[in-house]
């Protein structure tokens, strides 16, 4: 109940600020965000970073998060330094969380170090905290262009009410989330599906997704989801389609319009059919109410898909 209630005050916040159409500079990027927990689904993420990092010539934050409940005022300490000594009127009562302290820059430091993630400048950071809330103050900045981190995904179709860090992040994050399940190469990824209604031109989003096709060098699919309650037929879709493509100058394109019962299950298996590799679609981040009552389809498709997920804000309502 926390949580709804936090995200509740946060929806009344965003209707009175200015974060209402956000911007991205994905052709000018110059740091990578990657959040890790040590885990392989953060392995997998840190390697597809560094990837992205060289192609880009950007630089990786790395993150890790210590959620302890009620760490921020845990016997004095305050805070976490850059370096990861902690800080404050430490006592003895707090050797367990000092040491855990210490083993999570050891643990940070061998990551840092690792032979195959040499090439591109990285800092780390450690703080203290709820995950997906740090992740978002870090990205407030606006020094952070690229969100990429792991995700477990869920193993059936029912979906909690809090949810995985990874949804919030994608909920609430000012500039583009990369969530991946698995490992990836960049030179795998030879299909990319943009899911869209095609009926509003984001034109952030649009350069995006343009940007991304050329500098992984793949195929772009444009792919609309018909469903029965929003069924529209062949002529209106394709027609929608290929206006979006001439307004937007986009030309090395493959159209498809797939018919499914709903568009989260519809892109998940039009992926699959066609061998998609990776997955590009708009959030609008809705909290509060309007989650609870409308759902998120971006979020949905982070958390089912096997392929990586680039979600992008195209409005905060």
């Amino acid at each position: 109940m926390t949580y709804f209630f936090f995200d509740l005050f946060l929806s009344i916040l965003n209707r009175f600020s200015d974060l209402n159409y956000l911007s991205i500079k994905f052709n000018t990027m110059t740091r990578i965000l990657v959040p890790t927990d040590f885990s392989k689904q953060a392995d997998y993420a840190l390697d597809l970073g560094h990837q992205l990092a060289l192609e880009l010539n950007a630089e990786i934050e790395l993150l890790h998060v210590l959620d302890v409940p009620g760490a921020e005022g845990f016997g004095g300490i305050e805070n976490i330094s850059v370096t990861g000594d902690a800080s404050g009127n430490a006592g003895m009562d707090n050797v367990f969380f000092i040491k855990l302290v210490e083993k999570t820059k050891e643990r940070m430091e061998a990551l840092m170090n690792r032979p195959e993630l040499q090439g591109i400048n990285m800092i780390q950071k450690i703080q203290l905290g709820s995950v997906h809330r740090q992740i978002y103050e870090e990205t407030e900045n606006g020094k952070v262009d690229l969100i990429v981190m792991g995700t477990t995904g869920t193993s059936d179709w029912e979906e909690e009410l809090v949810g995985s860090n990874a949804e919030k992040v994608v909920r609430r994050s000012n500039c583009p989330v990369l969530t991946v399940q698995n490992r990836v190469k960049l030179t795998q990824i030879k299909n990319i599906a943009y899911a869209s209604d095609f009926k509003y031109n984001h034109q952030n989003l649009v350069d995006l997704v343009k940007k991304v096709v050329s500098v992984i060098g793949a195929k772009l699919h444009l792919v609309k989801i018909n469903t029965p309650s929003h069924f529209e037929n062949d002529k209106l879709n394709y027609g929608a389609i290929k206006s979006f493509a001439a307004e937007n100058h986009i030309e090395d394109y493959e159209p498809h319009v797939y018919n499914f019962e709903d568009e989260e299950d519809g892109i998940i298996s039009f992926t699959e059919q066609f061998k998609m590799d990776m997955i590009i679609m708009a959030t609008k981040g809705r909290k509060g109410f309007a989650r609870l009552l409308e759902g998120s389809i971006a979020e949905d498709v982070v958390n089912y898909s096997k392929i990586p997920v680039l979600t992008y804000h195209t409005k905060v309502i």
